[in-house]
């Protein structure tokens, strides 16, 4: 068969349109299942960012948002926003599957359900019909997260820590504990593997057994959610430092440098900081990698892909507008892009296809690469290789040819048919 180097590129651009799907083994492993995309809020995507020159590809309004809302993404390409938004990554197209009342975030489960803290924990299906409603009646906006064994956990508004099985039963509810003040997202837990559970109040750092008993507290704050390291250790960012503790006793192992919020932690334990007018890395023993200067507060939201680079919100240089902001696992600035002037309301998600999804009070966007040339003739040779192949496939002379190959076909079926019957 011969092949012809337009009917290569075809395929070949066709192959790279095809590729980047999600596939999810649990909900750990979602690129955006939850608040802080995984049990021990790692900050981390596990999908890949793009690089080239952004654009908004589209806006669709949405209803107000606080501290804690964000958005989850499952497999089939479906954003779902507090309030029970769901909406189409592609077009932008926008339904509320059900009529939620809190603007607290959705978690996915590997089976694609939703779970929404409200006026209780409740259990959905992606068409928004709903599987289970909890008990009691917690009152909360925080965010749903999931455990690495599918327990769905929140906090209320009166501190109360809950916990409830995939099925619906409560397996537990904690004492009442004073939320934090200065950071109230620092209460968003933290789950390791063994079900403990971690959290910041507004004087002193917690953990949980899988039992919802005390099993320490130390006299400190957060003023981020508190994180698991690929050490196994927690990680409390407290501005200028950060206190590395022991999991199992609470006791400060050590002190690192900070410089801001405590956004993410790596796999290889490189940390990432948002602080007044700057972004920065350090490495797993507090080594500055680097400081990427951005003029004004950059302490906003913020997610880093699989390869180590940034996208975080941030003023633009005059400070009329807010910014998206793409920084290379080096530092550098890849590109940056002007969009509003509301400050984003969540980290921002990764897809699959590396196209970058975030939300404002307002707004949720989509911002994807700008076409290349290169790409652009890439699908336009696609497009004429295809036409060529309809056209070829109407000529008289091919039609010739199948009409032979078909008689031939039906005359040697007939006589293997009447060999058979013999």
């Amino acid at each position: 068969m011969r092949v012809t180097y337009v009917s290569f590129l075809a395929v070949l651009v066709l192959g790279v349109l095809a590729s980047g799907s999600c596939v999810m083994a649990k909900s750990a492993d979602c690129p955006a299942a939850m608040y802080d995309l995984d049990p021990g809020n790692s900050g981390v995507s596990s999908n890949v960012g793009f690089t080239g020159a952004p654009q908004v590809a589209w806006r669709t309004p949405v209803a107000s948002m606080s501290y804690t809302s964000s958005l989850a993404m499952d497999n089939s390409g479906t954003l779902y926003a507090p309030y029970g938004y769901a909406i189409n990554a592609a077009t932008g197209a926008k339904s509320q599957i059900f009529n939620g009342n809190s603007d607290s975030s959705v978690a996915l489960d590997a089976n694609g359900r939703l779970y929404n803290l409200g006026g209780t924990v409740e259990c959905r299906l992606p068409s928004g019909a709903l599987v289970w409603s909890g008990t009691p009646m917690i009152g909360t906006n925080s965010p749903a997260k999931l455990g690495y064994d599918g327990t769905v956990y929140g906090y209320s508004n009166a501190g109360v820590m809950v916990a409830y099985d995939a099925d619906g039963k409560l397996k537990w509810q904690s004492q009442g504990y004073a939320k934090p003040r200065t950071y109230p997202a620092s209460m968003v837990p933290a789950i390791d593997q063994s079900s403990n559970v971690y959290f910041a109040t507004d004087n002193s750092l917690v953990s949980l057994d899988a039992h919802g008993q005390e099993r320490w507290s130390v006299a400190a704050t957060s003023s981020s959610p508190l994180r698991i390291g690929p050490d196994g250790n927690v990680y409390a960012g407290q501005g200028t430092q950060v206190a590395v503790l022991d999991p199992a006793t609470g006791s400060v192992l050590k002190t690192l440098p900070g410089g801001g919020s405590l956004k993410a932690i790596s796999g290889d334990g490189t940390m990432y900081f948002a602080g007044y007018d700057h972004f920065r890395a350090r490495d797993h023993d507090g080594n500055l990698l680097w400081d990427y200067y951005s003029r004004y507060s950059s302490a906003g939201a913020a997610v880093i892909d699989a390869e180590g680079k940034v996208y975080f919100n941030a003023p633009s240089s005059d400070g009329t507008q807010r910014c998206l902001i793409a920084i290379s696992e080096t530092g550098s600035e890849l590109w940056r892009l002007e969009y509003g002037r509301n400050p984003l309301y969540a980290d921002p998600v990764i897809g699959a296809d590396g196209h970058i999804y975030m939300m404002d009070n307002y707004y949720v966007y989509s911002v994807v690469p700008e076409p290349t040339m290169m790409g652009l003739l890439g699908v336009g040779l696609a497009v004429l290789a295809a036409r060529r192949r309809r056209r070829r496939s109407r000529s008289p002379a091919v039609v010739a040819s199948m009409v032979s190959r078909q008689v031939r076909t039906r005359g040697q079926g007939n006589g293997i048919r009447r060999s058979k019957a013999d």
